[in-house]
């Protein structure tokens, strides 16, 4: 069942990705900052791709019970090609033969990590790495404000990546007792701020950059902090002598994320060009008269 949570999750945060930029472009032009969030709210596609964003939440949170990590994160990774390919198919954008590549690239490396890794319940945090990770998103919250003022979509992607990152971290151990003591639980409110505060932070961030920049520097971080920490603090496992296809597998995607980004960026980049050679045909020409 962890493994349909898993499957499921990717496909919901996927849907929530692209139905996100397409409700944050229209609802909140680059530039708009904070107040552009109070024009989301109100923007229905935004609205159910955060409705989506939540369904994968909560899947992934499940799967996280018994499911290493670095196993969550890399699939969720692939989430960003295939919002990518559900763009091509949906609304008709364009997905050249490199885009297709590194998804199946990615679609490989989720499954080498599926072969190496092995379900396992966490250990529990401490007190003192929970005081760190209650710092951290602190200084991560407080640091979106800054962020928002630039023009740029990556520093609120990356901090957006860190929320998540603390969310996986936090969400781990908290998935395997869930029942009404989790009221009393320092762990579960720490999940659901970061979880607020990172959608927060990558709103912003899509209403200054596209889908696949935005979600490839957020995952990418996510993907890497969390798993770091869940071999060091949770006690995720790996099949014996099959560590180094982790990181293989791990290399793979963010790889993958950021070859994503670096295709778009050149067919924006493309399309721009084109654009201005159109342009200046038409003040060219002179029509006879």
């Amino acid at each position: 069942m962890d493994y349909f949570y898993l499957a499921a999750a990717v496909g919901a945060y996927a849907a929530g990705l692209l139905c996100q930029s397409v409700g944050a472009r229209r609802s909140a032009p680059s530039g708009a900052g904070v107040r552009g969030l109070t024009r989301l709210i109100g923007d229905p596609v935004y609205i159910v791709g955060f409705a989506c964003q939540v369904t994968g939440f909560a899947l992934a949170f499940l799967a996280r019970a018994h499911l290493p990590l670095y196993l969550v994160q890399g699939a969720v990774c692939a989430s960003v090609a295939l919002a990518s390919l559900l763009g091509f198919v949906l609304l008709r954008r364009r997905t050249s033969a490199s885009e297709l590549a590194v998804f199946g690239v990615m679609a490989s490396a989720i499954v080498l990590l599926l072969v190496v890794s092995r379900p396992s319940n966490s250990y529990e945090i401490g007190g003192l790495a929970l005081v760190g990770l209650v710092t951290v998103a602190f200084v991560v919250a407080g640091a979106t404000w800054f962020a928002s003022r630039s023009a740029g979509a990556v520093p609120l992607a990356c901090l957006a990546g860190v929320s998540f990152a603390i969310l996986a971290v936090a969400g781990r151990p908290v998935a395997s007792h869930v029942g009404f003591g989790l009221l009393a639980d320092p762990l579960a409110w720490l999940v659901v701020v970061t979880a607020v505060v990172g959608q927060l932070q990558m709103g912003l961030a899509l209403a200054r950059g596209s889908t696949t920049l935005v979600g490839s520097v957020m995952d990418a971080v996510t993907l890497l902090a969390a798993s770091s920490v869940g071999f060091l603090l949770l006690g995720d496992r790996v099949g014996d002598g099959l560590a180094v296809w982790v990181i293989v597998g791990l290399a793979a995607c963010v790889g993958g994320v950021i070859a994503m980004a670096a295709i778009e960026k050149s067919q924006v980049r493309a399309m721009s060009k084109d654009v201005a050679a159109r342009a200046g045909r038409l003040q060219t020409y002179v029509p006879e008269g």
